[in-house]
């Protein structure tokens, strides 16, 4: 029988995989050595010769694994081995991680969830939750809700799992909160043409917080036109009125609609051109004396303001104003 005096096995500093073993010639070799076999676990024994470093870095280990190891010493009257030692290895960085799995609570929120690493390679120490590679959550839970969110808008997720051996991200995920009431949407711009033509156009509402799918334009509260992406595929956000009235003030006012409601801008105010008077009969005459003509009638079908009158006889011309 055979007693080793010194028989180690320990951690390699700065590793995961690898486990250093020492040993020395038993106390009592009761004959020459002939040989000493290593073993881990069941796996094959490595052998070595009684001249030999009685040393052995093993490597490719698995981290945070237990592994246990004997040393065997023979001569030429037999073998013994000794006591068995177990260790574990180093913690390393978790393997892999999924991405988190999102969900949208309501239109400001969205909550991530998110699974323990399935190959464990240590402890998981943290959790970290960034959102758009920011921290917004970090601790042990697997769950976490992320709240005021601006509705319908893309945000990007991305998982951190930590051990005392270092970290492993994710990939990225990305989700959106659910869409909201439409928000934000600024008065037309009016641009007159001509007497009877204003150019109306407007932008999309700062805050979509969806999908806009219609605009309405309406001139003094009366709907004039209408697109919706349902029909068209894409939104026009300029609308020319014609048929309008000459020196006549019209009042715009633009909706956006999404899938949850709609949007109301204030209200634009804009005058098309004056124009030349229009439907004047000619005048009616009256001799009132030997000197003197009554002119009358002129007004009868003017539609418009009347600054000034011009009437011409014989050449001579001579103007009447008027006080609107």
């Amino acid at each position: 029988m055979y007693l080793f005096y010194y028989f180690q096995v320990s951690l390699v500093p700065d590793t995961t995989d690898s486990v250093a073993i020492t040993w020395f010639t038993p106390d009592q070799p009761n004959g020459i050595i002939q040989s000493y076999r290593l073993q881990r676990n069941q796996s094959t024994p490595w052998s070595f010769g009684p001249l030999d470093a009685k040393t052995y870095t093993d490597t490719g280990l698995m981290a945070y694994t237990y592994y246990s190891y004997t040393i065997t010493a023979c001569s030429g009257g037999g073998c013994t081995t000794s006591v068995q030692t177990v260790l574990r290895t180093k913690e390393s960085a978790p393997f892999k991680v999924l991405s988190p799995t999102l969900f949208s609570e309501d239109s400001n929120s969205i909550r991530a969830s998110w699974q323990k690493p399935q190959i464990l390679t240590g402890e998981i120490s943290t959790y970290q939750l960034r959102m758009d590679g920011t921290v917004v959550y970090e601790g042990m839970a697997l769950q976490y809700t992320v709240k005021g969110l601006v509705p319908f808008r893309d945000y990007t997720f991305k998982l951190t799992a930590c051990t005392s051996g270092g970290c492993t991200d994710s990939g990225e995920v990305t989700g959106k909160p659910q869409d909201d009431i439409p928000q934000g949407l600024a008065p037309p711009v009016l641009n007159v043409m001509s007497a009877t033509t204003i150019e109306v156009t407007w932008k999309q509402p700062d805050a979509p917080n969806g999908i806009i799918t219609s605009y309405d334009v309406r001139r003094d509260n009366r709907l004039v036109y209408t697109e919706s992406v349902s029909v068209s595929g894409t939104l026009r956000t300029m609308y020319t009125d014609y048929n309008l009235q000459p020196g006549t003030e019209y009042a715009y006012v633009v909706v956006a609609r999404n899938r949850k409601g709609t949007v109301e801008s204030s209200t634009s105010l804009a005058r098309t051109w004056a124009s030349s008077p229009a439907g004047l009969d000619p005048p009616s005459l009256a001799a009132v004396s030997a000197t003197s003509i009554q002119v009358s009638g002129v007004l009868v079908k003017l539609q418009h303001k009347i600054l000034s009158i011009t009437l011409s006889k014989l050449g001579k011309i001579r103007s009447f104003s008027f006080k609107l």
